[in-house]
């Protein structure tokens, strides 16, 4: 794992995200622990100090994954967004949220459903003179941290190669997401951090939160255009835009995917550009 030096912030590139620790007193405080024990393991070893605690984004199990395993060898404790602390406790909550309901066993896979863990308390307890901000929109309680003039923004921004691969950015919240990128703006700092993947300056970023916000625009037309002539579902949604980016049509891309979409359909319904109907199933019609 790859280590480069912040603003007295420790950037981790992990391979699959960042990740990024402080120093206090030979003390790190780390945000984000990766997908599971075997990354964290890893991580631990490339951190080399001891944890005494760990702060959270948001609880998609990438980034709470290896929680378990650092409050098993250091006994410390997590912090989260009180949005989001029961995915913490309860794990499934996750695959449920994306399924709509209890969710199935292949639902349940390492990427959807991270190991739970018990030392877990919101935000508004932490003693930390870290700016906490709530980015929301990736998923309900998404929170970024200004640290020494960088901003750890989670998964609050995505870089043009991970649009360019994933074709469709999960979103809980298609409208907070929007809001937040715009916030971001607004903020003071020098380099902003995102974990899926990259370290730039502000004025770099503020190109890259046009590029999201195009995303998102892209998105919304798409999902209208196969809404010209039927009433469908979700579900049917989902499926014609995989089709048109061709997304393949496995499990874990179908639910991010799905549950994606339905909150574009929310969103746009909320623009009054589609209006939902019942007929064998929700269906969405354009207004």
């Amino acid at each position: 794992m790859k280590i480069t030096p912040l603003n007295d912030l420790f950037v981790v590139d992990s391979g699959a995200l960042n990740t990024v620790f402080t120093v206090k007193n030979d003390i790190a405080t780390l945000f984000d622990t990766c997908l599971n024990k075997d990354n964290a393991r890893k991580l631990s070893r490339a951190v080399n100090f001891n944890v005494g605690r760990i702060i959270n984004t948001h609880s998609h199990a990438d980034h709470i994954g290896g929680n378990s395993f650092f409050e098993n060898k250091f006994n410390c404790k997590s912090f989260i967004n009180k949005r989001e602390i029961s995915f913490c406790y309860f794990p499934e909550l996750e695959p449920a949220l994306l399924y709509g309901g209890c969710p199935f066993s292949a639902s349940k896979s390492r990427f959807l459903c991270a190991t739970g863990f018990n030392s877990i308390d919101t935000l508004e307890n932490i003693e930390t003179d870290i700016e906490i901000v709530e980015l929301f929109g990736h998923s309900p309680g998404h929170t970024g941290f200004l640290i020494n003039n960088v901003l750890y923004a989670g998964d609050a921004l995505f870089s043009k190669e991970v649009i360019e691969k994933h074709k469709i950015l999960y979103l809980y919240d298609v409208e907070n997401f929007v809001y937040s990128l715009k916030k971001i703006k607004s903020l003071n700092f020098e380099y902003i951090v995102f974990c899926h993947k990259g370290i730039i300056k502000k004025d770099e970023a503020i190109e890259l939160i046009s590029e999201n916000i195009a995303h998102t625009e892209k998105v919304c037309e798409e999902v209208l255009n196969v809404l010209k002539n039927y009433a469908l579902t979700g579900e049917e949604i989902s499926s014609e835009i995989m089709l048109k980016f061709n997304i393949p049509f496995e499990t874990e891309y179908f639910l991010l995917v799905s549950s994606t979409i339905k909150g574009y359909l929310s969103y746009l319904e909320k623009s009054e550009k589609i209006a939902h109907l019942i007929d064998k199933g929700v269906k969405w019609k354009r207004v």
